[in-house]
């Protein structure tokens, strides 16, 4: 079981929920006087609603990251901020982990797609309903944001911070939510979510007209899930030994490896970072670094030279776009765009997708906004990926998909987007 990390306290009593619900799960899922391992850092809540008043991010930011780091630090695997709002800052602390940041929005976001809505209701504070930080990451995965109307939001903001961040609701202000979803329906939504970790203390779906998607539950669900997960801690069922000749086994074994699950961990954390020489898979070794290609390309070698087929290198095109890959936002922000369509290799083992760009990669980064995939083999990273990746840029803008641009102008910022990503310089 991994360890969960929670950042608590905004406020205490919907993170008392978050830590009574994970246990309960995991007795649940493993009987006995089995429970959770977990990490709570609980933030003074009077420190961060100053801050929050004084429309200081950039301190709440600063407060928040520091406690992540500290928590991954003292070992925990996975980090949960247990406050809707906070997420705005979101983006800025996963750049400063090594490890997987489970973010409310995503987990909400996939647990609505697999009911199947499209369009639902969003109450929460003015920040999280008025902000982009949770409807874009709803948009991303094709669902449409129905809010309430201004003043509403002023009242649906006004009971979170005086009544239920003090762990209380007058039946004034439930009916007046009950009212809200009521409205929020008979404008087209099919279900409401509580985007205020809080709410669902105390409104609960038999006192509701729509569908409710707690944030907190299903946050909690979400942590259980991944911290009795296998793949978090990339954990590969049909792992094989690594016992044949050949020139990347044989580096794997000078540095002590001698199976695929520990060259996909040591190959995983190796940092980001473009090759002195991409054609040479080895440099890989040599640089301490490598990309998306290169990484892969080298795990798939090792497979083919110890005759392990069922492992395929896989290229695929997906939407790269401020929401599953934050370090870009602002290059797209200042060339107008959405998104860009980005080649990525990544490998298939089965059912199972394995990523080992980044320490903290996970297939659900670009699984979601993937447009095609298909197999291909070490030798094609180089000209073969670039010259499918140019030709499907191209078609896009034939087609009008992307306006604005020809392809050189569009490949260079594409090229801005792979540099803002690399964290060090391997030339």
């Amino acid at each position: 079981m991994k360890t969960i990390g929670l950042i608590g306290g905004i406020s205490y009593h919907s993170t008392a929920v978050y830590y009574s619900l994970i246990n309960q799960l995991i007795n649940e899922k493993l009987g006995e006087n089995n429970a959770a391992r977990i990490i709570l850092y609980s933030v003074n809540y009077a420190e961060y609603k100053q801050l929050q008043n004084n429309n200081d991010w950039r301190g709440i930011e600063i407060m928040l990251s520091d406690i992540a780091t500290k928590l991954e630090n003292a070992g925990a695997d996975c980090i949960l901020l247990c406050c809707n709002t906070a997420h705005l800052i979101a983006d800025q602390i996963i750049q400063k982990l090594n490890i997987p940041f489970l973010h409310i929005a995503d987990e909400t976001a996939k647990e609505i797609k697999k009911n199947g809505k499209q369009k639902v209701g969003l109450l929460g504070t003015k920040f999280t309903m008025e902000n982009p930080f949770f409807i874009e990451r709803l948009s991303a995965r094709g669902i449409e944001t129905i809010l309430p109307e201004p003043t509403e939001r002023i009242l649906v903001n006004k009971v979170i911070h005086n009544e239920l961040s003090n762990g209380s609701l007058s039946i004034e202000s439930k009916n007046n939510f009950q009212r809200i979803i009521q409205d929020l329906k008979e404008k087209g939504a099919e279900a409401v979510i509580f985007g205020c970790t809080e709410i669902g203390m105390f409104i609960e779906q038999s006192e509701s007209e729509l569908e409710i998607f707690d944030t907190t539950i299903i946050h909690a669900n979400a942590a259980v899930e991944y911290a009795l997960s296998s793949s978090g801690n990339n954990q590969i069922d049909n792992d094989f030994e690594i016992n044949r000749e050949g020139e990347i086994s044989n580096l794997f074994r000078e540095n002590k490896i001698t199976n695929f699950q520990n060259a996909f961990d040591f190959v995983k954390q190796l940092p980001y970072g473009r090759n002195s020489n991409k054609a040479d898979l080895t440099s890989v070794f040599i640089d301490g670094c490598g990309t998306c290609s290169t990484k892969h390309a080298l795990l798939k070698q090792v497979a083919i030279e110890n005759n392990f087929g069922e492992l395929k290198l896989m290229l695929g095109l997906f939407r790269m776009n401020a929401v599953n890959t934050p370090e870009i936002g602002s290059t797209l922000q200042k060339h107008n765009l959405d998104y860009i369509p980005e080649a990525h290799c990544y490998l298939r083992l089965g059912d199972e997708i394995l990523d080992a760009t980044k320490l903290n990669s996970k297939p659900e980064d670009f699984v979601f906004d993937l447009i095609e995939e298909q197999e291909i083999m070490p030798f094609q990273i180089i000209d073969y990926k670039v010259a499918y990746h140019k030709k499907y840029l191209e078609n896009c803008l034939n087609q009008t998909q992307i306006k604005g641009y020809n392809i050189n102008e569009l490949w260079a910022i594409r090229e801005q987007c792979i540099q803002d990503l690399s964290r060090v310089n391997c030339d």
